[in-house]
């Protein structure tokens, strides 16, 4: 009927032919079988399967336990002691902080690190010890302004 996706047999596009009992046809992407069936022949009907019995479950009503009891377990060996475990301690593992201390100790490196620097770059200019000089100034006096009036010769 001149399809736009065309009719194939057998693989071959075709227009027109006559079919035999087992050819494969597809129309574009549906494919289909042809196969021819004897109508003079009594049907066969397809074997029923007999279905199986299948007894219901029995439900059983609940027993009343002993005061004690665990549920499931017989009253004697509910009744037995438990052996006592011994204490476990646990530790908070380092991957469950906030992280605040790790924070706390970095500054902490990188200051110490900056003064150290300053005071090994005081030491070679100066042969001296930042902390000892920074002690004898506050210490010693030399801060202190010292205001004295000179005579003046020309002046009675």
């Amino acid at each position: 009927l001149g399809s736009s996706n065309g009719t194939r047999v057998n693989g071959v596009e075709v227009e027109e032919c006559v079919l035999n009992d087992g050819d494969q046809i597809s129309f574009g992407d549906e494919a289909a079988a042809f196969f021819t069936v004897d109508v003079s022949a009594p049907a066969v009907a397809a074997p029923v399967a007999t279905p199986h019995f299948i007894p219901a479950p029995v439900v059983r009503e609940p027993q009343p336990q002993p005061r004690g009891a665990t549920a499931g377990v017989p009253y004697a060996a509910a009744a037995a002691p438990r052996p006592k475990s011994p204490k476990v301690r646990s530790y908070k593992h380092v991957d469950d902080s906030s992280g605040c201390t790790s924070i706390f100790l970095v500054t902490l490196l990188f200051v110490a690190s900056f003064f150290l620097g300053l005071t090994l770059k005081h030491y070679n200019k100066t042969g001296h010890f930042l902390l000892g000089d920074i002690v004898e100034r506050m210490f010693s006096g030399n801060g202190k302004i010292n205001i004295q009036m000179q005579e003046n010769k020309n002046h009675p």
